[in-house]
């Protein structure tokens, strides 16, 4: 086996393993994996973070973060016939 290819499973296996080991936190610790975005730096990560609408300081620069909300998101099943998911396009369900 080529040294390439032994990175590349022995790779494969860690990412395996930690993706089990980030879902077993999350459950138990009732800490969600979500995208922050700085205010400052305006860099975009994902972090876990206590479910509590608090959200760390940045990792990169200490700066305030917000959550960034992307892809489809329907609440309590109000989608309209027209909404496309994207409630940034359409000010959300009302």
């Amino acid at each position: 086996m080529s040294l390439a290819l032994f990175l590349s499973v022995k790779t494969k296996h860690l990412l395996t393993v930690l993706r089990i080991y980030v879902t077993i936190i999350m459950e138990v610790y009732d800490m969600p994996l979500i995208e922050l975005r700085c205010e400052k730096c305006n860099k975009t990560y994902e972090e876990l973070v206590k479910a509590d609408g608090k959200y760390p300081a940045c990792k990169f620069c200490g700066g305030e973060t917000q959550q960034v909300y992307s892809g489809k998101l329907i609440v309590n099943d109000c989608k309209k016939s027209n909404c496309s998911g994207n409630c940034s396009s359409c000010g959300g369900c009302h």
